[in-house]
């Protein structure tokens, strides 16, 4: 394989990763019950660190706040399927690793970092345990487990042979002692290879040879069985497949590949989660009211099976996309004409993550759902009166200073739509005068209204998937948000690129939103704002229970088109991740239950599994100081404890958390 294809195997991989939304998850959920804590002193150290600080937001059975694991990563805890995750972790190199990385500059945990939530502190230790792990991976096991032995100081030999006398000699020992008889040559040279270079006085510890092979990850059992499925096989298969297809779908009938990555021995749950991420792609650049699911047509489950029709595509958005496909090489077999002049194009098949890498990036994506030009002619498109349904306070809005995206305060707004909702958000280059949410809540048009620098729309598709769009201020559509304003912490030139960035980031819906604004007009600052600006927030500006239900709700809606598109599977065993009830317990219930604005920012769900469902909220305790100094001057002012009292520094609202469930 070339550079040039690997390079693409790679990011096509990565494409499907951030379209999937599903993950490892689906396959086989790591339940706290089925993880097994290392005996590996190194990895054993590295596990408590990761389960202090990462468990509750990236393991299966020990999620705290959540009923999904944050950005569907949900094997934290699985030591060795993280250690063979080169997305999050490059085995010897710790800085190279995108986890470690996150952890040091301070981006993790999400929740403690970003969130201002209560949490244990990240300490110098805990990451010198992790890149002590991290640089241990690039050795093998074996070698790893007697570095750790080696450095463990022992008693001098005087002292050993001292306390037990009577004890036989070592094997090395008792083979020094018996010199006459040699061992098997094979053993001799597997002595030889293992007998590390003794160097340094007497008694010094003996060194460690590490093997200098290449590092990379354990190859898969049975792998050498896999029969190679040269391009002319698959042509074969997709030849019998239409075959057997009705004969009037056999023009709009297409397909994707993944055989090359079978071919390389990919392991079966990698594989799982490319087959979704491709499905889950084509359903995000549907133009159809129907969900598509997912078809194969090979042993090997390589070979995806599309139809142009269910997708709402014409042949010549096919033909547009795969118009610089560089893998259109066929080899010489009458079988390429015979699909050909059955399916009416010369390329009828293309590989699943090249087609996930172009279709959801600027271009290609905005023309598979032809996407207007313009901001006002999509909302018209989704039968949205922006203006109307603000002035009628139809419009249901959420301000916040602190968002995972924009680099100042942000204002999202929802509208209902043709095909179900439509959000949009306004985002700023600043913070101040025309541009601050919390001097000017109303806009952007009227009186005293603020000044936004461009946007950013999620809307339903007619099939209940999302998709995106991006605008300037006076509404032209852009390609990338300008890093001043908006940032993708997960690009490298941290440009918000429409549909890919926006896949990634919802990749299970509408994210939850707190309201700062409410808050501050209305209670904060009191009567400095007019009567009539006071009406129109309150009536614009939702409170959180009220807002939470409106997002769980749009979260559903996208949900239900994953379940029925096959994306969403329901777990064999469903266990409560919540903590036994104790009477501290039940006294933060009943805290929790009469202080709804602490419960929607800090509550951890849990679901009980039993014939009758339950729900229990245990809030986190205000640990940081700044909770605590939040608490003694909100009692202060004789306030509810929880309730934020400052104006000028707005609570940190968590706003890249799961989809929430519905309020109570």
């Amino acid at each position: 394989m070339s550079l040039y294809d690997k390079r693409n195997t790679r990011a096509g991989k990565a494409a499907l990763a951030a379209a999937i939304g599903v993950t490892f998850t689906l396959i086989g959920p790591a339940w706290a019950d089925d993880i097994v804590v290392p005996s590996d002193p190194i990895e054993k150290a590295a596990f408590e660190v990761l389960e202090k600080h990462c468990a509750r937001c990236h393991q299966d059975g020990k999620l705290v706040g959540r009923e999904r694991p944050a950005k569907n990563f949900a094997n934290v805890l699985r030591i060795n399927e993280l250690a063979d995750t080169p997305s999050r972790i490059l085995p010897g190199n710790p800085y190279g690793s995108k986890m470690f990385k996150q952890i040091v500059d301070k981006e993790m945990p999400y929740d403690t970092m970003q969130e201002g939530a209560a949490g244990p502190d990240v300490t110098e230790a805990d990451l010198k345990a992790l890149e002590t792990w991290i640089k241990a991976l690039a050795a093998p096991a074996d070698s790893r487990k007697i570095a750790v032995e080696s450095a463990t100081p022992a008693a001098p030999p005087a002292q050993q042979q001292a306390a037990a006398p009577d004890a036989p000699a070592p094997p090395a020992q008792q083979q020094a002692a018996a010199p006459d008889v040699p061992a098997p040559p094979a053993q001799q040279q597997q002595q030889q290879a293992a007998a590390p270079a003794s160097s340094g006085p007497p008694g010094a510890p003996t060194p460690v040879q590490v093997s200098a092979g290449p590092v990379g990850p354990p190859a898969v059992a049975g792998c050498g069985a896999h029969k190679y499925v040269s391009p002319k096989d698959i042509m074969s298969l997709i030849a019998a497949d239409l075959d057997a297809q009705p004969k009037a779908r056999v023009e709009t009938t297409r397909y994707l590949t993944l055989t090359h990555l079978t071919n390389l021995c990919t392991k079966e749950k990698s594989m799982d989660v490319y087959r979704l991420g491709a499905i889950k792609l084509l359903n995000s650049v549907s133009r159809s009211p129907d969900v598509v699911r997912l078809e194969t047509i090979d042993p090997d489950r390589s070979i995806l099976r599309i139809n142009l029709n269910d997708l709402g595509w014409e042949k010549s958005d096919w033909d547009d996309l795969i118009a610089t496909y560089p893998y259109a090489v066929q080899p010489e077999t009458q079988l390429a004409q015979l699909i050909e002049n059955a399916t009416g194009t010369k390329m009828a098949y293309a590989r699943a993550d090249w087609v996930a890498f172009v279709a959801s990036r600027p271009g290609v994506y905005e023309k598979l759902l032809k996407l207007p030009t313009t901001f006002q002619a999509l909302a018209k498109e989704h039968a949205v009166d922006l203006d109307g349904n603000i002035r009628k306070f139809i419009a249901q809005r959420a301000g916040f200073q602190k968002s995972g995206v924009s680099r100042n305060n942000r204002l999202i707004e929802r509208h209902p739509s043709r095909n179900g909702y439509f959000w949009t958000s306004y985002d700023f280059a600043g913070n101040r005068s025309e541009q601050s949410l919390f001097e000017r809540p109303l806009g952007p048009t009227g009186p005293n209204a603020f000044k936004h620098d461009g946007g950013e729309s999620i809307f339903s598709l007619p099939n209940g998937f999302q998709a995106y769009y991006l605008n300037t201020a006076d509404g032209k559509s852009l390609d990338k948000g300008p890093t001043s304003i908006v940032q993708d912490p997960g690009r490298k030139d941290l440009q918000v690129t429409n549909g890919i960035s926006c896949m990634g980031c919802h990749d299970q819906g509408m994210r939850k939103a707190k309201d700062d604004v409410r808050q501050n007009v209305l209670v904060a600052a009191g009567r400095s704002f007019a009567k009539d600006v006071r009406d129109k927030v309150d009536a614009l500006y939702p409170p959180h229970e009220k807002m939470d239900g409106i997002i769980a709700g749009d979260g559903k809606r996208f949900n239900d088109a994953m379940a029925r598109a096959g994306l969403l599977t329901e777990s064999p065993r469903r266990r409560s991740a919540c903590p036994r009830r104790s009477s501290s317990s039940a006294r933060a219930t009943s805290i929790a239950r009469s202080s709804r604005s602490f419960a929607a920012s800090t509550r951890t769900s849990c679901r009980a599994t039993s014939s009758k469902p339950s729900t229990r909220i245990w809030p986190r305790s205000p640990t940081s100081s700044r909770s605590r100094s939040r608490a003694r001057h909100s009692r202060r002012r004789g306030r509810n404890r929880w309730e934020p009292t400052s104006r000028s520094s707005p609570t940190r609202i968590p706003t890249r958390s799961a989809i929430p469930r519905p309020s109570r």
